[in-house]
């Protein structure tokens, strides 16, 4: 089925990612698992002159949206809503921050993200646009070291429309059943990669598999660049896994796995019990080209 529907530029060009890493992380009540990005070299400015949102995001390149994170004091964890008069929003998380470094995450990429501290500041500028990025910071002081965060501000511009079609896509192995079905399961072992197909022989992807860690397996799902994760909506699963003991028969049933996530972009990373075997259930699109309206 094709539909179309508003995805960021990130995943428009996926191909930037290829061979990225990050961390992240989701749990079996279908919370948000973190979607994790290429990490990039600040750019450190000095005649950055510090203004409001849209003064400063004209300093960092030509973006529409601008939403600035003021008064900054040790610990800004939390969410934040940055709401337009147009009926845009993005949902921006700070994430493990301490004053002088921290994480972010955000509903609709981000194009820059500017971080003031001492007498000048950081630009870390993403292109294509991203949801998240790890251990930024402002630029080093006189005395070399880094100083706190004074404020953040963030950059982006709307997001571009895209053609996809659909599928059920699993991470590659034996078949549930032998007629039929023709979904999949994986055997468990230490860093392996497997492909995830789409539609039964299309390669979307793959699935990497950690070390067991206190019980527990980190896996990581990246899309082929063409490729999405279904949706945009936080609320709407669209990576399934569960474990077993035992090789698994039967058709199985996706929407009763024990362990749900919600991707967007191009990667996830979540954390599982450790088992030995897995069924790795996605829903992606492929992008295609759109048909004319009549």
């Amino acid at each position: 089925m094709m539909k179309k529907i508003s995805i960021g530029i990130l995943v428009l060009l996926a191909a930037a990612f290829a061979g990225c890493g990050g961390s992240g992380g989701g749990s079996s009540d279908g919370s948000v698992g973190a979607v994790t990005t290429l990490a990039v070299t600040p750019v450190s400015d000095a005649a950055f002159q510090a203004g409001d949102a849209a003064s400063e995001c004209a300093q960092a390149g030509d973006f529409v949206y601008a939403f600035k994170i003021d008064d900054w004091a040790g610990d800004m964890n939390g969410p934040y809503q940055a709401s337009f008069d147009d009926g845009h929003i993005n949902d921006i998380t700070i994430e493990n921050s301490d004053g002088t470094y921290f994480d972010w995450s955000a509903t609709k990429p981000i194009g820059a993200v500017i971080v003031k501290g001492g007498n000048s500041a950081n630009i870390f500028s993403y292109d294509p646009q991203a949801y998240s990025d790890t251990g930024l910071y402002s630029p080093l002081n006189n005395g070399g070291n880094v100083p706190e965060v004074s404020h953040v501000t963030f950059c982006w511009n709307p997001e571009e429309e895209g053609c996809f079609e659909f599928e059920s896509a699993w991470s590659d192995g034996p078949r549930f059943v032998s007629k039929g079905n023709w979904a999949t399961y994986t055997p468990y072992a230490e860093g392996t990669t497997v492909n995830l197909y789409a539609g039964q022989t299309m390669e979307a992807g793959t699935v990497t598999f950690s070390a067991v860690v206190d019980g527990k397996v980190t896996i990581t799902i990246e899309l082929k660049a063409g490729w999405v994760f279904n949706g945009v909506d936080p609320t709407q699963d669209n990576v399934h896994i569960q474990g077993y003991s035992t090789a698994p028969s039967g058709n199985p049933a996706p929407g009763q796995f024990a362990d749900k996530f919600v991707a967007t972009g191009v990667l996830i990373e979540v954390v599982v019990d450790a088992a030995t075997f897995y069924g790795v259930h996605v829903n992606v699109g492929q992008q295609v080209e759109c048909a004319e309206e009549e």
